[in-house]
């Protein structure tokens, strides 16, 4: 092997375990005689044999589910070479590695030369044991997998023509026998008897569901018939999807359309809901809350100084508050008075702070007082704390915008490099409100009460904080300071009666 060992990234119907259990199950499969005599005419025409023509196949079916070009697979072979050895019953089995490079601008015809060649190759050398190669993996490799390769393909050949034999008034048949232990991910093998092609699959049930074998064994058998009728076709032509499946991609899984007031815009959808349930109470954080009428007063009071501030569609306006009533208001002023919402938590490093505000060209942060020490920002500021904030006209204000204006922006961690900045419009956030209605076994309604555990920053909070608000239940706001406490989290679900809330796996999991 030259350069870095390739992983094989399949898609699995479960999260690898972090320690092979070697739990498995089987699937068989024919190849019928028609094809089968296509693909040994095939292997004979091209001076190959039938292993390498299905070696090639399985190449390029990995290749399809992966989008990778450089693949390994496993091949056992029996270590006979040497002539004092040729005697002696058993086999001395050894495993080769091999790799090859299905990539989709080769024709088969060349393909198949290449894996033909590798093979030889490796016969060549099949007296290298393979635990020699382990050896010389990098110490601390993943025990999750098995070491050079995940799949094993196995041509049998046993001599046997038929399925049935008889042995003198002895009747002998093949039987298949459920294999509950898997080695591999997969281990694919094949037995040509009676002019057909028996192939089983022995794969790790930790890994994939029944379901998702037998579509490979027809997606494999699919480039089997391919590759037969036209052995100079392009892999990359190669179809491996039926009709059926086809048809799923291309209209079922695309038929996306739903039904949601695109024309609309988030705050649109709440007053309209505020109209409804003037009176309920709309959010709650610890001993205060606000009724859908009051916060909806509040936060038109805060428009109007937006607006006479110059915010418009697609002005982006700041917003860094610690978890609070003033939060919510924060962000329906900003919305309702035209501009999108940039949300900044108030724990961010002052550095991230300043290239939020300068990158996304913010000119007003709304904030409380205390979190503005040591941040530098030329702006206007106004504190959300300030009463006087909410002695404006308390009437909705006039709607400037449409439903593909800005409705925030929100930045990325900066993993990758420095943030960036995603701008989400009113269309897209109210597309997805909506979507997520329709998943749910039920719509969240006036009767719901539903916890926001998010950061402001975080785009979860987004649903956590809009569901609630355009569907008519309460928000629920968790405070922050102890939203690691598994405890005090349980007695608010208990005592608020909470019937919805997005938490984390990692504190369901200290939840008894």
């Amino acid at each position: 092997f030259k350069g870095e060992i390739p992983v094989l990234n399949m898609q699995t119907d479960y999260q690898r375990p972090a320690v092979q259990s070697h739990k498995g199950a089987s699937k068989n499969f024919v190849i019928n005689k028609e094809l089968t005599n296509k693909l040994n005419r095939l292997a004979k025409e091209t001076g190959s044999t039938l292993y390498m023509v299905l070696l090639s196949a399985m190449n390029i079916l990995l290749g399809k589910y992966t989008g990778q070009e450089d693949i390994v697979i496993g091949s056992p072979i029996a270590g006979r070479n040497h002539n004092d050895l040729t005697n002696i019953v058993g086999m001395f089995v050894n495993t080769l590695a091999m790799r090859n490079h299905p990539s989709s601008d080769k024709g088969f015809r060349e393909f198949l030369k290449e894996v033909k060649e590798n093979s030889l190759r490796a016969y060549d050398n099949q007296d290298i044991q393979f635990e020699e190669l382990v050896e010389k993996l990098p110490v601390g490799r993943d025990i999750s997998r098995n070491p050079l390769f995940d799949i094993m393909f196995v041509l049998q050949n046993t001599g046997v023509s038929e399925k049935n034999l008889d042995l003198e008034g002895l009747k002998l048949s093949l039987y298949d026998l459920e294999n509950e232990i898997a080695k591999f991910d997969m281990t694919i093998t094949a037995i040509e008897i009676d002019e057909e092609i028996y192939l089983n699959i022995n794969y790790a049930t930790t890994l994939y569901k029944e379901s998702t074998i037998e579509r490979l064994t027809n997606h494999f058998t699919s480039i089997l018939e391919e590759i037969s009728n036209n052995i100079d076709i392009k892999l990359k032509d190669i179809n491996i999807l039926s009709e059926k499946e086809e048809h799923q991609l291309l209209l079922e899984f695309n038929d996306t359309e739903s039904d949601y007031p695109k024309d609309k815009t988030i705050q649109e959808l709440f007053e309209k809901q505020v109209e409804k349930t003037p009176d309920n109470t709309a959010v709650v954080y610890e001993d205060k809350k606000l009724t859908y009428r009051e916060l909806n007063e509040k936060a038109n009071s805060l428009s109007k100084i937006l607006r006479n501030k110059s915010v418009k569609p697609d002005s982006i306006v700041g917003i860094m508050v610690e978890r609070s009533l003033e939060m919510i208001i924060g962000v329906l002023g900003i919305l309702k008075a035209g501009g999108a919402y940039l949300p900044i938590a108030p724990d961010y490093p002052k550095e991230r702070i300043k290239y939020m505000l300068e990158n996304s060209g913010a000119n007003i942060l709304l904030t409380q007082s205390h979190l503005l020490e040591d941040i530098s920002f030329e702006g206007q500021v106004i504190d959300l704390e300030d009463e006087e904030v909410y002695m404006k006209d308390k009437t909705n204000i006039e709607n400037i915008n449409k439903s593909n204006d800005l409705a925030y922006v929100i930045y990325t961690s900066g993993s990758t490099g420095k943030p960036k900045g995603v701008m989400v419009e009113h269309m897209s956030l109210n597309n997805y409100l909506n979507t997520l209605m329709e998943k749910y076994e039920r719509k969240i309604c006036s009767d719901d009460n539903c916890l926001s555990l998010a950061n402001i920053s975080f785009d979860v909070n987004v649903l956590e904080i809009f569901l609630p608000l355009i569907f008519g239940s309460k928000l629920i706001l968790f405070n922050t300071k102890i939203a690691l406490d598994v405890h005090k989290l349980v007695d608010t679900i208990i005592k608020e009666q909470v019937t919805f809330s997005y938490i984390p796996p990692t504190i369901l999991k200290d939840v008894s």
